[in-house]
């Protein structure tokens, strides 16, 4: 293993579960009070069975919580059907969306079950963690033990409803908001929106003029954006057993992208804008500016980190991603309703990924964003960002080479949601693996002081596998709302 590059250790770490109790020898920041949760994949073989994509295992939730100077760390498997039927036959017996189980060749197929792995996203709304995967509801977790539940339908009684792995919380209107996407003869995307207690506002289900597969959408004040790039879908191959999800996507860059708008009453004819042919993940965050409707997005020129003849997802994982790869730049489209035109804007150059923003801005105009930043040359990022979206200055700190941080999430430091807001004001938090000394820590930095350095690291003594999206919930008496 010493051979492999540094990143190695940290997509193929094996963490087993456990509680620790972490004395820093520090005195952490006074105003760090709260939990962060994160979550990720971390399980990709059982008894010789190995998956091939490190996107693709099943979901570990990370713990971490403050209280004075003290800090609890815990973890666990996500104790979905999946994981629980697997680990009884001691085999990968549920199909996933890289991975046919059981099959090398596809001479005799069957038809493909799929189960939930809730890998992805961790959410804490109306009191409750909720762990996400893509296309599945979520599993409902205990937020203090991690102790799974079970499914939740989040109170959808509509045997249709759909969800993905992203949602969007509007702190300023009180709504939570998820999309799903529908595949079939007519593919379709499913709207809910949920209000802080949890009480379905409304739900709604359009047609998709292309079938493709999307990771995320856009959220504004009155309306809900897909922005369909052509990663198009040939779901009978999937459907058949003919062929993985992943393999049954096809990348037609001719074809351009297709922003859909939908209102979120749905009860308006959805608008249709063009724009050039952009893969994109993750959106930053989108507002409504007078008659434009505003979505910065991080977007690549092609998916050959995670298609092509030889994706990085896939060749991470046995430590033979070397790129150059399309690098993440961040994109701003302008729509304007009444000229119903689309304007495209590449804000910056770079190669960025996992935007986040203060979670009293989203849906509404943020100055901030927070995202990891690294070479297009290397699989993964070793720099955390704050970007100033308006004067486009940026406050970075670089952790050097062979060490790779996650997703930052930021613990606000005020409470007062408003239009005045000091996005500022708070902590900045990145799950980071040293793959030189193969240990983990978190890093805490001071929002408005990146380039400073971090203000403490934590160490944890587990191995931690790449996480993707997690959240902080406030233990502050005065929680963060309207």
């Amino acid at each position: 293993m010493d051979d492999k590059p540094y990143y190695y250790s940290w997509i193929n770490a094996s963490p087993s579960e456990k509680k620790q109790y972490i004395h820093t020898g520090n005195t952490l920041p006074s105003d760090l009070q709260g939990v962060l949760y994160r979550s990720g994949p971390a399980l990709f073989e059982r008894n010789g069975q190995e998956k091939s994509y490190f996107v693709d295992g099943d979901g570990m939730v990370h713990r971490f919580s403050f209280n004075g100077n003290n800090v609890c760390y815990t973890n666990r498997f996500v104790r979905t059907k999946k994981f629980i039927d697997e680990s009884k036959k001691k085999a990968f017996i549920y199909d996933t969306w890289t991975f046919r189980a059981g099959q090398d060749e596809f001479d005799d197929v069957e038809p493909p079950k799929y189960e939930s792995q809730a890998y992805i996203a961790s959410v804490f709304h109306h009191k409750k963690l909720f762990s996400f995967d893509e296309s599945f509801s979520p599993y409902e977790l205990d937020p203090e033990s991690l102790e799974t539940i079970g499914r939740s339908t989040l109170g959808l009684l509509d045997p249709q409803a759909k969800f993905s792995a992203h949602s969007k919380i509007h702190t300023f209107q009180n709504q939570w908001l998820h999309f799903g996407l529908k595949h079939g003869r007519q593919a379709e995307v499913y709207f809910s929106i949920f209000d802080n207690e949890g009480k379905l506002l409304n739900s709604f289900s359009q047609p998709l003029p292309r079938a493709v597969y999307v990771h995320d959408f856009f959220t504004t004040e009155n309306y809900v954006v897909m922005c369909l790039h052509p990663a198009f879908i040939r779901i009978q191959s999937v459907l058949s057993g003919t062929k993985s999800f992943i393999d049954s996507i096809t990348w037609q860059p001719e074809e351009g992208n297709l922003i859909v708008v939908y209102h979120k009453s749905g009860k308006e004819a959805p608008k249709y804008y063009e724009a050039q042919t952009r893969w994109w993940l993750h959106s930053i965050n989108a507002w409504e500016d007078r008659d434009k409707i505003v979505m910065d997005f991080v977007g690549h020129s092609s998916p050959d980190h995670l298609m092509g003849t030889s994706p990085m997802y896939k060749n991470a994982l046995t430590g033979t991603a070397n790129g150059p790869y399309s690098p993440g730049e961040i994109w701003r489209y302008e729509i304007d309703k009444n000229n119903h035109n689309l304007r495209e804007i590449c804000l910056f150059e770079g190669n960025y990924e996992f935007p986040t923003v203060h979670p009293g801005r989203v849906g509404l105009k943020n100055k901030f964003s927070y995202m990891v930043k690294g070479s297009a040359q290397s699989p993964f990022w070793n720099t955390v960002v704050q970007v100033d979206m308006e004067s486009g200055t940026q406050q970075e700190h670089c952790f050097g080479e062979g060490v790779y941080c996650s997703e930052p999430i930021l613990a606000p430091g005020t409470q007062a949601v408003n239009f005045g807001i000091k996005e500022t004001v708070g902590l900045l938090m990145s799950l980071v693996h040293d793959g030189i000394n193969k240990r983990n820590y978190l890093a805490v930095f001071r929002s408005g002081e990146i380039d400073q350095g971090p203000l403490i690291l934590i160490h944890i003594e587990n191995e931690i596998p790449l996480t993707f999206h997690g959240c902080w919930r406030s233990t502050i008496k005065k929680e963060l709302s309207k």
